[in-house]
């Protein structure tokens, strides 16, 4: 039987819970899992980011829309206002 590379668990089960086949066996079942979420998170937040400007009509990027720089300004002077 063997151990979990990350946590040194020895609940690795290859076969159950929707693992892919020969996919990550020296992972138990919550790294599994915890791994293919990680990536997710990280190409959602890739995404995201590359979301935040884009190319107006003529092709030059801009920024986030007015209003996200506006909450972002109303947020930075409430911290501050609050630390004062």
């Amino acid at each position: 039987m063997s151990r979990c590379k990350q946590c040194g668990s020895f609940a690795i089960n290859p076969s159950a819970h929707g693992r892919a086949d020969g996919v990550d066996l020296d992972l138990c079942d919550v790294c599994y899992w915890r791994t293919r979420y990680d990536k997710l998170a990280a190409e959602q937040l890739d995404d995201l980011a590359q979301a935040e400007f884009h190319e107006d009509d003529e092709g030059e990027q801009q920024g986030p829309p007015a209003t996200t720089r506006a909450a972002k300004s109303r947020s930075s002077t409430t911290l501050t206002s609050a630390m004062r």
